[in-house]
C-alpha cells in the first residue's frame, strides 16, 4: 500500500517538475557517479510522502510551531471599509489587525482583506462558521488560514538545512522508483538532503526552460543567482506565445516590455505567435524581431501595426522565415511585401488575407517553395498577381481567393499543375460561366468551394466532373441561380467525392443524390434548405445502405 502510494505522489510531482512551484517543494540531493555509466550524473530526490494539503485545523499551526492567528478573506464587498469589516468580524472574538488590499493605482478595495485574532479560539471559531455568518451585503466572504508569500517560503527553504519536519519521513520504504529518468530513491540515510540552491547549474537550466514567459520572469526576482540561471536559460527558448500572459503586464505587452524580452537572448526561436494580446506593439517590434530572431522560422502578426518598412528589416534579418501571417494589417502595402519576399526565398506559407492594399504586383518576388496562400478579402487583388502566382509558384497546393472582387474569366484561365484545395466564395458578379469551366483544368484538385458563386451552372459541373477526376469535397452552397437537378447528377462522374454540401439548393431533387451515392465513397452530405428533396429519412437511410 506505501508503495503504490509512494509511486502517485512521485508521478503527480515529476507531472509538476515543468512548473517551479513543485520543485521547490522536493529535496534535492546529488547523486553519486555510477561507474557502469559514463558521463552522466542523476539527481536523487528525497520524497516526502506527506504531500497532502491538511485541513484548517492543522494549518493553523505552521511550519515553525508557532500559531497562526492570521486569516485570509475574500469576496468582501467592495463599499465595506476597514472599521466595518472589523465590527462585522468582531462577533468571532476580538480582532488585533485588520487590512483590505486596495489597487496601487486607482486606490480601491480589490475584494481581499487580512485578518489577526488574539486567540487561537477565534481564529477556529471563524473559519468554522456558517455560510449565514459570513454573508455580509448579499455577498458571502470565503475565509481561509493566511499562508506567507511565496518569496518568503523560498527563502526559508534555501536558508533551512531541511525544508520538511521529521515526520515527512516516518513511512519512508527502502524502494527506489525511475520516473522517466528521474532517480527517486527513499533510502539515502548516507545522503544528507540538501536545498535546491545546490543543484547544478546546468540541472536548474534544464529545469527554467520549461517555464512560459510569465513563470520565467516571476523566478527572476527570487535571488541574483536565479536571475543569472534564468537569464542562461533563455538561449534554450524555441516559441513565445503571448496569448494567456499578456494581461500580466499590466495594461499589456508593450514595445518596451517586448524589447525586453527579446535581449534576454532569445537568439534561438523559430516560433513567434503575437496574434493575440499585442495589440500595445507598434512597426518597431517587427523591426527588433528581425534583428534579434535571426532564426525565425514561423510569425504570426496579425492585426499588428507593421509598415512597409518594418517587413524590410524584418525580411533582411530573418532570411529562414518559412510562415508568415499578417492577417488585416491594414498599413503593409506593395513595396513593403516585395522586400519581404525577396529577401525571404524560402517561404512556403503566406497569409495576406483582407488587405486592401495589395494589387498582386509583388508576387513575382516570391520563391519557388510556396505551397500555400490566403488573399481572401484583397479587394484590390488583379489578375496580374495570380498570374505571378502561376509562373513562380509551381508547387502550390492551396489557394484563396475569396472575395476578390476584381478577378476576371483570365485569372481562372492559369496553369496550376499542383493546385489541390480552391477557395473561390463570393467571386465577382461579372464573371462569366465560361471563366469557371477553366477549373477543370486543375487535375489534382481534390477541394473546391464555390459558395455564393452564382455564375455556376450545370454546364461549370460537367466540366468540373469530367476534368477534376480526383475531386473528394464540393461546396455549392447558395449556388441556386443556373444550378439544377441536372448539374448535382454530373458529380456522380467523381468517383472520389466524399463531401458534398449543396445546402439552399431548392431545385435540387431526390434522384440526383442517389445517383452521387451509388459511387460508395460519400461520406458527407449536408443539405439544409433543400425543399426539392421530398423524403430526405429515406435518402440518408439509402446512403448508408450503400456505404455499408
Amino acid at each position: 500500500m506505501g508503495s503504490q502510494m509512494e509511486y502517485q505522489i512521485l508521478s503527480r510531482i515529476y507531472c509538476d517538475l515543468k512548473r517551479l512551484h513543485s520543485v521547490l517543494q522536493l529535496t534535492f540531493i546529488p547523486a553519486a557517479y555510477n561507474n557502469n555509466t559514463s558521463n552522466n550524473i542523476g539527481i536523487i530526490l528525497k520524497i516526502p510522502l506527506l504531500l497532502q494539503t491538511g485541513t484548517k485545523e492543522e494549518k493553523i499551526t505552521d511550519t515553525d510551531g508557532d500559531t497562526n492567528k492570521r486569516i485570509f478573506v475574500g469576496n468582501v464587498p467592495f463599499r465595506v471599509g476597514r472599521k466595518r469589516l472589523v465590527k462585522y468580524f468582531s462577533k468571532f472574538g476580538d480582532v488585533e489587525n485588520c487590512e483590505i488590499i486596495t489597487d496601487h493605482l486607482t486606490k480601491q478595495s480589490r475584494g481581499i482583506a487580512f485578518l489577526s485574532f488574539t486567540s487561537t479560539k477565534a481564529t477556529k471559531k471563524c473559519l468554522d462558521a456558517t455560510d449565514k455568518e459570513l454573508t455580509l451585503f448579499y455577498r458571502k466572504m470565503r475565509v481561509n488560514v493566511a499562508e506567507n508569500k511565496k518569496r518568503h517560503q523560498v527563502k526559508h527553504q534555501l536558508t533551512s538545512s531541511s525544508p520538511y519536519p521529521s515526520s515527512c519521513y516516518d513511512n519512508e520504504t527502502d524502494e527506489t522508483v525511475s520516473v522517466k529518468g528521474i532517480i527517486c530513491s527513499s533510502d539515502s540515510d548516507s545522503d544528507k538532503p540538501c536545498p535546491i540552491d545546490t543543484l547544478p547549474t546546468e540541472c536548474l537550466t534544464k529545469i527554467f526552460s520549461y517555464l512560459n514567459v510569465k513563470d520565467k520572469i516571476t523566478q527572476e526576482s527570487v535571488c541574483k543567482h536565479w536571475q543569472a540561471v534564468v537569464k542562461s536559460s533563455w538561449n534554450t527558448v524555441k516559441s513565445l506565445q503571448f496569448a494567456d500572459i499578456c494581461h500580466s503586464f499590466g495594461s499589456g505587452l508593450t514595445d518596451v516590455t517586448f524589447m525586453s524580452i527579446l535581449m534576454r537572448g532569445c537568439h534561438n526561436v523559430t516560433w513567434l505567435d503575437l496574434s493575440v494580446g499585442c495589440n500595445l506593439l507598434t512597426d518597431w517590434a517587427i523591426e527588433m524581431i528581425g534583428h534579434k530572431c535571426l532564426k525565425l522560422e514561423r510569425l504570426d502578426a496579425s492585426r499588428m501595426r507593421a509598415t512597409n518598412s518594418s517587413l524590410k528589416v524584418l525580411g533582411q534579418g530573418c532570411k529562414k522565415l518559412k510562415w508568415i501571417c499578417l492577417a488585416r494589417c491594414l498599413d503593409v502595402g506593395e513595396k513593403g511585401l516585395w522586400w519581404l519576399f525577396t529577401s525571404c526565398t524560402q517561404l512556403e506559407y503566406v497569409d495576406v488575407h483582407e488587405n486592401n492594399r495589395l494589387t498582386g504586383q509583388c508576387f513575382h518576388q516570391l520563391g519557388p517553395s510556396i505551397h500555400t496562400m490566403k488573399l481572401n478579402g484583397c479587394n484590390k487583388l488583379k489578375n496580374i498577381g495570380l498570374q505571378y502566382l502561376s509562373e513562380k509558384c509551381s508547387l502550390l497546393s492551396f489557394l484563396d481567393i475569396s472575395d476578390c472582387l476584381l478577378l476576371s474569366d483570365m485569372a481562372f484561365n492559369l496553369k496550376f499543375s499542383n493546385l489541390k484545395t480552391l477557395n473561390s466564395r463570393r467571386i465577382n458578379r461579372d464573371l462569366k460561366p465560361t471563366g469557371l469551366k477553366y477549373i477543370s483544368e486543375y487535375k489534382q484538385l481534390v477541394e473546391l468551394d464555390l459558395t455564393l458563386s452564382h455564375h455556376v451552372s450545370d454546364d461549370v459541373l460537367l466540366a468540373i466532373s469530367k476534368g477534376c477526376t480526383l475531386l473528394k469535397s464540393i461546396n455549392l452552397t447558395s449556388c441556386y441561380t443556373h444550378v439544377t437537378t441536372t448539374g448535382i447528377g454530373h458529380l456522380a462522374k467523381c468517383a472520389y467525392l466524399q463531401i458534398l454540401v449543396i445546402s439552399y439548393l431548392c431545385t435540387v431533387e431526390d434522384i440526383a443524390i442517389k445517383d452521387i451515392a451509388l459511387n460508395g465513397q460519400l461520406r458527407k452530405l449536408l443539405v439544409i434548405g433543400c425543399t426539392g428533396l421530398r423524403d430526405p429519412g429515406n435518402m440518408v437511410q439509402y446512403l448508408v445502405l450503400v456505404q455499408l
